[in-house]
């Protein structure tokens, strides 16, 4: 009898209002006229509804195996429940690295935020493609466009990506003191950005991806900024950079829960050409590779591990602008939340022993419009967690100021972390030091 199959007669979905049935069947790991074996068909229809899951279009999936005939054909039924894909809302944002540096060392200043608004839809056309456009006024002036969409070929391999950006700012961190951003601010401005991004991305097989992507840099800094308080801002007192980027990134993605994921692996590198001979303001390769692995000790406790490296093949200076390492999103340790650290090179070991003790749908139907816009029921979940995180940065050129360059860095502690809609996770973390520090910190995650 474990030797049997049962063939896919039909698959059907419904609830699906906007997302196309094609773009649905894109996540599956079975057709139509297909054939599986009965000792596997529970465990395969789980898997692909959790893929669906996975996509972020839906707030919830269930499935169901249909009609079973007596010559063993079935079919397979995804009940959907689809996200609110159109979000419109107030922008008030922290100008700095993270909420924590706002609320103690720049004392919850409301001058340092950025308020503006914020458009976006998750699924444009049906065809899980996504468009965002946000206007940032306050402390940092900002406007971006950008659109994503999966699938522009017949076959579904194929995926666009475009982005244009353009901040301005009149304070900027033009150097790093003791691990800290010093800052400089003027009534002009003190720094313009302009970037532009195309990419692709070729998907042949479900969980792994090839991205090829050019993007233009135009940074330009007042002579103040870069001649007086800072030379190297970018380098040979230059108060303007331009360089183009070419970067080629391979995915493997065998998560089986995103981005909160219990069980599975995740694997991206991505190598970068800065400055491909038509500027001569940049010139550097570098490598960056990111490995998680996740274990599911029982059904409540699960471990997270995550691994990054990152590496300059060349070793010439680089400008202080564009030596970032870790302190800035999403590269962090446990308990440095109020320090960055600068450098060429670095990698990490994040590990998060995790406890769920909370995994129910909150419901709120006293208020029917938010039941026309799908925002209840909502999944939440919540988290006990363990974390140690451990790292180094080699900075050869700007570490004389800056402890923690080339030094073992190792945090902990413990946290609640929160999780609504699968995707959108708060962390609440009680995290120490190497330097025998302590505090309490918060992070917002969406998506990784």
């Amino acid at each position: 009898m474990g030797q049997e199959k049962v063939h896919i007669s039909q698959i059907q979905f419904e609830g699906n209002k906007r997302t196309k049935e094609k773009t649905m069947l894109r996540e599956l790991t079975f057709v139509v006229g297909d054939s599986i074996l009965i000792s596997d068909l529970s465990n395969v229809v789980e898997e692909n509804r959790q893929r669906l899951q996975n996509t972020n279009l839906f707030s919830k999936v269930e499935s169901n195996i249909m009609d079973w005939t007596a010559d063993n054909r079935v079919d397979i039924q995804f009940t959907l429940r689809e996200q609110w894909y159109l979000t419109g809302y107030t922008i008030f944002d922290l100008a700095d690295r993270n909420f924590n540096v706002w609320w103690v060392e720049q004392n919850r200043r409301l001058d340092r935020v950025d308020y503006g608004f914020r458009i976006k839809h998750d699924n444009l056309t049906g065809n899980a493609d996504e468009i965002t456009a946000a206007l940032t006024l306050g402390y940092t002036r900002r406007a971006e466009l950008e659109y994503n969409i999966p699938a522009i070929n017949k076959d579904r391999t194929l995926g666009l990506h475009t982005k244009i950006f353009f901040s301005r700012k009149r304070e900027i961190n033009f150097t790093t003191l003791a691990n800290k951003f010093e800052f400089y601010s003027d009534d002009d401005f003190q720094l313009r950005n302009l970037i532009g991004e195309l990419g692709l991305v070729y998907r042949k097989k479900l969980d792994s991806y090839h991205g090829l992507q050019l993007e233009f840099h135009q940074n330009q800094s007042s002579d103040t900024l870069s001649r007086f308080l800072n030379p190297d801002f970018f380098l040979a007192d230059r108060s303007q950079q331009r360089f183009l980027t070419l970067a080629y990134t391979f995915t493997i993605d065998k998560r089986k829960q995103r981005p909160y994921a219990k069980q599975g692996w995740y694997f991206e590198t991505v190598l970068r050409k800065h400055g491909l001979g038509i500027f001569k303001d940049l010139d550097a390769l570098t490598l960056s590779t990111t490995i998680a692995k996740y274990f599911e000790l029982s059904p409540k406790v699960s471990l997270e591990t995550v691994g990054k490296v990152h590496f300059f093949f060349n070793r010439d200076q680089q400008p202080y602008y564009n030596s970032r390492a870790l302190g800035l999103k999403p590269d962090f340790l446990s308990g440095y939340e109020l320090y960055v650290v600068d450098g060429m090179d670095f990698s990490y070991l994040k590990t998060s022993l995790r406890y769920q003790f909370v995994d129910w749908e909150w419901d709120f139907k006293m208020i029917k419009l938010f039941q026309k816009m799908r925002l209840f029921p909502m999944p939440l979940q919540v988290y006990l967690t363990i974390n140690n995180d451990v790292g180094y940065v080699n900075d050869p050129y700007y570490a004389d100021l800056n402890p923690l360059s080339n030094t073992f860095l190792w945090g902990g502690g413990i946290g609640i972390d929160i999780v609504a809609y699968y995707d959108k996770i708060f962390q609440i973390q009680y995290s120490f030091n190497h330097l025998l520090e302590s505090g309490i910190f918060l992070h917002f995650k969406h998506r990784f």
